[in-house]
């Protein structure tokens, strides 16, 4: 398995009270690169996990833990949700799908 694409895992800023204005501030995305192997998920497996078929499926497999949360995905800058993640002992497999 060769681990050859970039991904961007993204955690939206928390919205903090600043006390010297007032006002709520939201700080900025927290953005973590890592390397994975991206492939387009099977039209069997996304039978199984969806039940029918869509279009920006993605099987991402990650050769490290990833247990944090996280709000997306970045794949060449197109933008995917979360749909099943299944941790093993060395590594992770993302089930995503576009938004």
């Amino acid at each position: 398995m060769r681990a050859d694409k970039i991904i961007t895992f993204v955690t939206h800023g928390k919205e903090e009270y600043d006390d010297n204005t007032g006002d709520y501030v939201v700080t900025d995305d927290i953005l973590s690169e890592v390397y994975a192997y991206v492939t387009d998920t099977g039209t069997d497996r996304m039978a199984a996990l969806y039940g029918g078929i869509r279009q920006y499926a993605k099987t991402i497999r990650v050769n490290d833990v990833i247990d944090g949360a996280f709000d997306h995905v970045l794949i060449d800058g197109r933008k995917y949700k979360s749909d099943r993640r299944k941790i093993y002992r060395h590594k992770t497999v993302l089930e995503v799908s576009g938004v």
